[in-house]
């Protein structure tokens, strides 16, 4: 499809060319800052040779807003137009065909309007003029060309020759770019578009669809060149956790997060709170293991078979597994879950059993250190041991 695209816009360049138009309307400027044209005319800027404030009456302009294209009244200061109207012979050609390709007074109220929108820039024309800057440093080829489109309209690149720190003008992003009442550049124009283009700018930094995903690298380098546009709070919108951008994951993450969030723990509790956030939606779908018991399905088992992570003794046992990461076993399981096998037997007698199966948690040469854990934080132990237990009592001889 694009190929046949670029074929049909190559075939048609000639016919246009031959209106006068131009197909080179300058794409590789933002389309926020210079928006969309529209210039049904014919002329050739080479063939006038003219000083181009003989036209374009640019010396009293203080606004990007000023629409500085010449009117009909200063082109009929060369062009006998009223002549052309009555059928009369001029030179140069003055009909209103020789500018409006395909206009015919007779039949039509006005030729196709001209439509160039101001740019979202703030400028002076003036200002420049009082300090001698050529019109052609900014409108490079204008001389050459013969529609002017936004393709001879100034790049940032041509801006920042002169506007620069240390340069001939200042530096400071709000003497060119739109700003707010707090001085920060303004981030979205009227038109809808971005100020920052897709297509890149003379810091690097690219705007893209995919932006998002590696901004941190450019904010941590460049940070005060992101306050110029973003505050702090903009940020924490999202980094706070209090939106949740649905673009980080891709799709189907719920069957693919898995591997990475056993990998990436860290990362994901960056923006999910694993109690409240993971602990719901595993119990919700029945993984977790305070699920409804109906929800509970074989296919949606997290762990090893049993046989493996609770009856044998050895590498893949959840004893091991605990040992190194508690913290992962906390974000589904409650103590209540852990006391019902490890806390001490109702079966003991004596009146201290705990309800459990009896079944020590402790490792090898445990019995070493149990009376200083015990008397740093009993809490701990009474969640096993009665207080009445001789295990407990051995501790106070």
């Amino acid at each position: 499809m694009r190929l046949r695209l670029a074929i049909f816009v190559l075939a048609l360049a000639p016919a246009v060319a031959a209106l006068g138009w131009s197909v080179a309307d300058g794409r590789d400027r933002s389309f926020a800052v210079y928006p969309k044209q529209e210039i049904p005319l014919r002329f050739d800027h080479e063939l006038h040779n003219l000083e181009c404030t003989d036209c374009h009456q640019v010396a009293q302009s203080t606004r990007s807003s000023d629409r500085n294209i010449p009117e009909e009244a200063v082109c009929a200061a060369c062009h006998e137009i009223e002549v052309a109207r009555q059928g009369g012979k001029t030179d140069p050609p003055s009909t209103c065909e020789t500018c409006h390709p395909g206009f015919d007074e007779t039949a039509m109220a006005a030729p196709k309007p001209i439509v160039i929108p101001p740019p979202n820039l703030v400028f002076d024309h003036a200002l420049h003029m009082d300090r001698g800057v050529p019109c052609v440093r900014c409108h490079a080829d204008v001389r050459e060309v013969q529609v002017a489109t936004r393709a001879q309209l100034p790049r940032m690149e041509t801006c920042l020759e002169c506007h620069h720190d240390g340069g001939e003008a200042t530096g400071a992003c709000a003497a060119c770019h739109p700003s707010g009442p707090d001085g920060r550049l303004r981030t979205w124009m009227s038109n809808g578009e971005r100020l920052v283009p897709s297509l890149g700018n003379p810091f690097g930094i690219a705007h893209t669809a995919e932006y998002w995903r590696n901004h941190g690298s450019d904010a941590r380098a460049a940070k005060s060149t992101c306050y110029e546009c973003h505050s702090e709070p903009e940020c924490l919108v999202c980094h706070d956790g209090a939106r949740k951008v649905l673009q980080v994951h891709p799709n189907d993450w719920l069957t693919l997060h898995p591997v990475p969030a056993k990998h990436g723990a860290l990362q994901c509790m960056s923006c999910h709170n694993e109690q409240q956030y993971c602990a719901t939606c595993h119990e919700r779908i029945g993984i977790g293991p305070q699920a409804a018991p109906q929800l509970r399905a074989k296919n949606l088992r997290v762990h090893p078979p049993a046989s493996i992570w609770v009856d044998t003794p050895g590498p893949g046992h959840h004893g091991v597994w605990a040992s190194r990461d508690i913290a992962s076993c906390a974000s589904c399981h409650r103590e209540e879950g852990c006391i019902r096998c490890h806390a001490s037997s109702t079966a003991s007698g004596g009146g201290f059993g705990r309800g459990g199966l009896g079944i020590s948690p402790h490792p090898p040469g445990f019995r070493g250190q149990a009376c200083s854990m015990l008397r740093k934080n009993a809490r701990v132990c009474l969640k096993c041991h009665a207080p009445a237990d001789p295990v407990l009592g051995a501790c106070s001889k």
